[in-house]
Parts: C-alpha cells; structure tokens; sequence
C-alpha cells in the first residue's frame, strides 16, 4: 500500500509543475544568459534556443535553464551545446541574440521511467500523460557500454543521446 501511495504522490508531483511547453522570445542577450518574459518558473526548468532564418528554416542553437524566476520575468543561462548529442547532425557557430526563440520545457512530455516493479510502472503510466520510453532502451544502452550498474552519467547520457527530458 505505502508504494502504491508513493507511486500517486509522484506522479500527482509530475503533474503540478506546469511542464507544457511554451515558446518565448528571448530579449537582453548578455554573455551566455538572456530574459523571457515569464515568471514564477522553477530553477532548472528548461528548453532549447532556436534561430529563425528569414527563408522561414529554423536552427536549434543550444539549450538554456531557468537559473532566476519573478513574478513577471525569468532569467535563463545558455547551456554548453549538448543538444542532439549526434555526430551526424548539423552545427552552427551561431550565437543566441535578442529576438530568437526559446522553447521552454522542450520535450517534457518524453520521459525514461524507471520503477521497482511492473505493478508501479503501470499505475504511474495510466496516472500521466508523458510519453514513456521503455526502459529496455536503457538496458541496451548498458549492455553496450557494458555497465550492468548504471550511475547518474550513465542515465545523463543516455537521456541527451535520446533526447529524453525528465
């Protein structure tokens, strides 16, 4: 019973942060961080830094976080550029400015979940509207690296490679 409550109270969690996401413009670019103008967001809340070209075409430049939020403005700090962590997609050496568009909490709604048994993984699935990788995924990903023990890198990168969010 105190898992099955556990299970709710996380996925209830899950829920009560806003994880839609929202397109922002971004304004007052200085160094590596820049202002949206939305607040009340939590610390560490994220998305990603896209470029509009004039021809419409669009580039995603790299990754931001949530490091400071008020009522009405957040300030976001420009990431090193992990995003699509692939050898095989294009790069740019362009630089985020005022007027790009940042999307806050890209991809929230894909998610690895990992639970101690398949009693749980099904309440928290029936319980939230993520779309939930299989976890399987994650074993492969192990047995390749061969690591049968998984450490916190080990789900990082495997989550940046997937471009899995939460």
């Amino acid at each position: 019973m105190l898992k099955i409550i556990s299970i709710m109270l996380f996925a209830i969690c899950l829920n009560a942060i806003s994880l839609q996401e929202q397109t922002l413009t971004i304004e007052k670019v200085k160094d590596n961080q820049a202002i949206i103008n939305i607040g009340n967001l939590k610390i560490g809340q994220s998305g990603v830094v896209i470029h509009k070209f004039r021809n419409d075409k669009t580039i995603i430049l790299t990754s931001a976080s949530v490091i400071s939020s008020r009522d009405d403005k957040s300030i976001i700090e420009f990431l090193p550029n992990k995003i699509l962590a692939q050898k095989s997609i294009a790069n740019t050496s362009i630089k985020p400015a005022n007027g790009d568009d940042f999307i806050l909490n890209h991809m929230y709604n894909v998610s690895l979940l990992i639970t101690p048994n398949y009693e749980s993984y099904l309440v928290i699935k029936q319980n939230n509207k993520n779309n939930f990788i299989d976890s399987e995924l994650l074993a492969g990903y192990l047995k390749i690296n061969n690591n049968p023990t998984p450490t916190k890198e080990d789900i990082m990168n495997f989550t940046l490679q997937n471009n899995i969010s939460t």
